[in-house]
């Protein structure tokens, strides 16, 4: 098992910073923004004994040529920094000729050496397991894989069984958080801005962990804890809190 980290978009900090700080809580991955990283972030991310394990992330949207653009762009950044996978989110309903654009996106990446990593959400139109299970049959699983967040599971209308029955091998790696009870719905503030340390929210992270792990799950789950609160911290603070939090479930 290894404990990775997907930055927090919001949260500004240099990337020797963010490095630095991320390896001396624990972790052994990082993920990486597009456009938000020094040229030199491969190498930095290596002198603290890091990786990239993450590139974020493509969206794929209702403009086909804009979205097979935005793959080139990522698939030379994730070539870069040597990172296995892009992080690929649905934002708007799929076209018509969605199928064929994702399959080019794929194609793009691999050709680079990543894998499209596809995040299904209870908030876009890709919203279980199944469909992007789906959509990993179609782009090719040598090209495609999921990933299954805890927040997003949790939340949207995947069952226990699809986890329990989720190819081990369709599974690209895991991102993981709780969450507060949400205030107003489930919304893109409560992803972005309420999710909390492990243990200290409402979902049902012991069986969510406890689950993958029966099955011999042992890749990367990634911490995406995204919360104002938890931003307020000093990063050094942040990435410590979020490593030690996981330690319980993961190791």
């Amino acid at each position: 098992m290894e404990l990775a980290l997907t930055p927090d978009t919001r949260r500004p900090v240099d990337t020797v910073t963010l490095a630095e700080a991320t390896r001396a809580a624990g972790f052994v991955a990082l993920g990486m923004v597009s456009g938000r990283y020094e040229s030199d972030a491969d190498a930095i991310l290596a002198d603290v004994g890091l990786r990239c394990h993450e590139l974020l992330g493509l969206q794929i949207a209702d403009d086909g040529d804009a979205t097979i653009a935005m793959a080139e762009r990522l698939a030379r950044d994730a070539a870069d920094l040597h990172s296995p996978w892009v992080l690929t989110t649905f934002r708007t309903p799929l076209r018509d000729d969605a199928d064929q654009v994702i399959t080019r996106c794929a194609a793009i990446c691999a050709d680079a050496g990543a894998g499209l990593a596809l995040e299904f959400s209870p908030l876009g139109p890709v919203s279980t397991i199944a469909d992007s299970l789906e959509i990993v049959s179609i782009a090719g699983p040598a090209r495609t894989g999921i990933v299954i967040d805890s927040w997003n599971f949790c939340f949207g209308p995947s069952t226990w069984q699809d986890l329990e029955q989720v190819p081990l091998e369709r599974v690209a790696y895991l991102q993981f958080a709780d969450a507060l009870a949400p205030v107003g719905g489930v919304n893109m503030d409560e992803a972005m801005m309420r999710r909390a340390l492990p243990g200290e929210g409402i979902l049902e992270l012991d069986r969510f962990a406890t689950t993958l792990r029966d099955r011999g799950w042992d890749g990367v789950v990634s911490m995406q804890v995204l919360s104002d609160d938890l931003r307020a911290l000093p990063i050094t603070d942040y990435c410590r809190c979020v490593h030690d939090a996981a330690v319980r479930y993961w190791e």
